[in-house]
């Protein structure tokens, strides 16, 4: 029986375990939410809002059951809750996912439907300042530490960090720093890239499956 549950993973709280995961770098276009169906035990990456369950435009109950969206949001959480609905759980006490300089995320199972990640990026402005590369790469580290604690295939969109101003030749380069150094991978990654929001797509398409090499 499918049921929907969600926990806290915190980046001071990994421990360790064996791992020898190879995943695959993917390339995909298309719905992220049918393209996940298509692999493995998938995981859909959600940039989170730190403080409010869903974002602005979700309401949730203080133990964490759906009770509505406003149809104007358009952020991925937006969709991604609207998709959701009842299938994803997000108690209150989880938040804020992020307190202080303690990078976190929320894992979420979420009955019939693919799991979901949800980690905020940039919470402060104290964050912005400091070295966000380094901000971006624990991130990236806690996100396949929890993949392959789970046992996972990732399924991210690149649109996400298009969305917050991210150079995504920068990501790929960060995305290369850490498949090279962590020990904990997912099964594959699988990139979701739309050609109408990313620019010089060819170039980029080239940098991310230059991954598996």
């Amino acid at each position: 029986m499918s049921y929907s549950n969600t926990v806290k993973i915190q980046y001071n709280r990994m421990f360790s375990f064996y791992a020898d995961n190879n995943p695959q770098i993917i390339i995909r276009e298309g719905n992220i939410f049918d393209i996940a169906k298509e692999y493995h035990n998938p995981v859909i990456h959600n940039f989170a809002h730190n403080t409010i369950p869903g974002g602005q435009y979700s309401v949730f109950s203080s133990k964490g059951k759906f009770i509505e969206i406003k149809e104007y949001g358009t952020s991925h959480e937006d969709k991604l809750i609207k998709y959701y609905r009842d299938k994803i759980f997000l108690p209150k006490i989880y938040y804020p996912i992020v307190e202080k300089d303690n990078i976190a995320l929320l894992y979420s199972t979420c009955g019939d439907l693919p799991a979901v990640i949800s980690s905020p990026l940039i919470t402060s402005i104290e964050q912005i300042k400091s070295n966000i590369h380094k901000i971006i790469l624990m991130q990236i580290e806690l996100i396949m530490y929890t993949c392959c604690l789970n046992n996972n295939t990732l399924i991210i969109s690149l649109s996400e960090f298009i969305n917050y101003g991210i150079n995504l030749k920068e990501l790929a380069y960060l995305w290369r720093i850490s498949l090279k150094q962590v020990e904990y991978k997912p099964i594959d990654i699988v990139f979701v890239m739309n050609k109408k929001e990313i620019n010089n797509y060819d170039k980029i398409y080239d940098l991310f499956m230059d991954l598996n090499y």
